[in-house]
């Protein structure tokens, strides 16, 4: 790989936001429990954002709230697929 195209990866990584950052480091059904759980209210983001903190990922608890909060301007599927 030329360090180019090396580059190109690093940006693009750093321009994925926290939740999508999440979203990649995760698989089958931890994925679509984490998406069911984004997309529902009921869990609050504190408790979320410490479960998986639990397990090394990083994700505040305001991202949550802001994810919640864009009016759907932005959502994902339970694969993890921007589907907004």
């Amino acid at each position: 790989m030329s360090l180019s195209d090396e580059l190109d990866k690093e940006l693009s990584a750093l321009r994925r936001n926290q939740i999508e950052r999440v979203i990649d480091s995760l698989e089958g059904k931890d994925l679509e429990a984490f998406i069911d759980a984004l997309n529902n209210q009921n869990v609050p983001s504190v408790a979320l954002s410490r479960a998986l903190g639990n397990r090394d990922i990083q994700l505040d608890a305001r991202r949550i709230s802001e994810y919640r909060n864009n009016r759907g301007a932005i959502r994902y599927g339970r694969d993890g697929q921007r589907v907004t």
